[in-house]
């Protein structure tokens, strides 16, 4: 249990690169089903193809930093 609570909160920080690429997949899905929705929720929160871009770029990055730290 002492090792899950550590990951997790290595997790919840982004703390490594593996963290932080397990954040970016978690937060790609919801854009996926956001995707798949015709984008309903971004339009009822506002959400400009800016963040999206953004959020893409993250997702990118720390998808570089992981591979590169395996």
């Amino acid at each position: 249990m002492k090792e899950e609570n550590r990951i997790h909160k290595e997790f919840e920080k982004g703390a490594s690169p593996e963290a932080d690429f397990a954040r970016s997949l978690n937060r790609r899905q919801a854009a996926g089903e956001n995707i798949f929705i015709g984008g309903a929720s971004w339009r009822v929160n506002n959400v400009q193809p800016e963040d999206v871009a953004a959020r893409a770029r993250t997702w990118k990055r720390s998808s570089l930093a992981a591979e590169e730290g395996l």
